[in-house]
This record gives C-alpha cells, sequence and structure tokens, in this order.
C-alpha cells in the first residue's frame, strides 16, 4: 500500500496496526523519496546466541528421554543444557528441548552457577560462570531463580536415588519450587517426575 505523509499522519496508529497484522509493507512517498514502514520478522531465542566451540572440553554422556510435564511459565535448565545453548550446540538438542527453550521463560538454579563454577576450576570449561550466565541473560533472557538454602536442602536430603551433590540439590530446587527441569541426565529423568527432555 502506498500512501502520502499527510494520510500517514492522519492514520499513523490504525495504518502502523495494520501493518502488523497483514505483514504487507506501507510505502510512504514525499518528494520523490520512498520511505517503508514494515514489520520486522520474528527472531528464534536461539538464533541470537553465538556459537563458542572450544568452551567445554569434556561433554558427559547421553541420557534416556524423560516426561514431558505440563507447560509452565518458567523452565529450569540443567548445567549440561545451559552450556550446550551457550555454546551453540545445538545438534545435541531434541526437538523437544528445542522448543522448550522457545517456548518458555529459562531460569537456572543457583547450583547450575555452582556446577559452571566447578568444572571452570577443574579446567572443564574455559568461561567463567559470570561470563556464561550474562551472555545467556542478555540474549535469550536467561535468570536466575532463587530459592532459599534451607527448603532447597530439606527437599535435597529425601533424594536418596543420587550420591552427585549438584544433581541432587537441583533437583531439590525443581521440586520445591514446582518447576520443570530441562535435562539430559539419564537418572533425574528416570527418578524426578518434573524432568524433562522430548
Amino acid at each position: 500500500m502506498s500512501i502520502s505523509v499527510t494520510e500517514l499522519r492522519a492514520n499513523l496508529y490504525r495504518l502502523i496496526d495494520e501493518v502488523i497484522e497483514t505483514g504487507q509493507p506501507l510505502i510512504i512517498e514525499r518528494n520523490g523519496h520512498t520511505v517503508v514502514i514494515e514489520r520486522s520478522p520474528v527472531e528464534s531465542k536461539l538464533a541470537r546466541l553465538v556459537s563458542r566451540p572450544g568452551v567445554i572440553r569434556v561433554t558427559r554422556g547421553s541420557g534416556a528421554p524423560g516426561l514431558v510435564p505440563r507447560v509452565a511459565p518458567v523452565i529450569l535448565l540443567d548445567t549440561h543444557v545451559v552450556l550446550w545453548v551457550y555454546t551453540g550446540d545445538f545438534p545435541r538438542l531434541s526437538a523437544g528441548a528445542a522448543h522448550a527453550l522457545e517456548t518458555h521463560d529459562l531460569a537456572v538454579s543457583p547450583v547450575v552457577e555452582l556446577e559452571l563454577a566447578f568444572l571452570h576450576e577443574v579446567g572443564r570449561v574455559t568461561d567463567q560462570p559470570a561470563m556464561i550466565l550474562s551472555a545467556l541473560s542478555s540474549s535469550i533472557g536467561v535468570t536466575v531463580a532463587q530459592i532459599g538454602f534451607a527448603p532447597l536442602c530439606a527437599t535435597a536430603v529425601g533424594l536418596a536415588w543420587t550420591r552427585d551433590p549438584f544433581d541432587r540439590l537441583l533437583a531439590a530446587h525443581s521440586i520445591a519450587a514446582g518447576l520443570p527441569l530441562l535435562t539430559k541426565d539419564r537418572s533425574l529423568l528416570e527418578n524426578l517426575d518434573l524432568a524433562f527432555w522430548d
């Protein structure tokens, strides 16, 4: 649709709403020049990420598919998911995991930050936890889901199915907060009802 500046001025909001609704660009002519107003394409969260090969020095094994949780506005991400998303290692994500990353608000437990620090200290990850979480926060809106230490530990005490302290605390956070956990970890998928992958 092509209009004059006068027509644009008189109907600005209606015309912008029409461009948004229909996706058809609006062409404005003035003094022999053309200006176009168009709707910008919707960009995938994952498309905003930068590939960072070489950040992870050693990777974990794969897990079995888990249960798909009820749709929740926020999901927690396991440490390996954070690293795969941060490094742009998207082929490791299942279709269900990629869909969950696109359609939910994303959060990490403080336990993930602690595990990232441990992995950095032992040389398995090159980047600092603050750098990783800051990049994911600014690019796809990942937040840190705060939880009190007492309820976290009280819940973790009853999770005798794992001896991995990070998995135990992460599962406890998921249970105590009632938040689904996106993970490919076999033990979490088999023992935590809120864990899912596909």
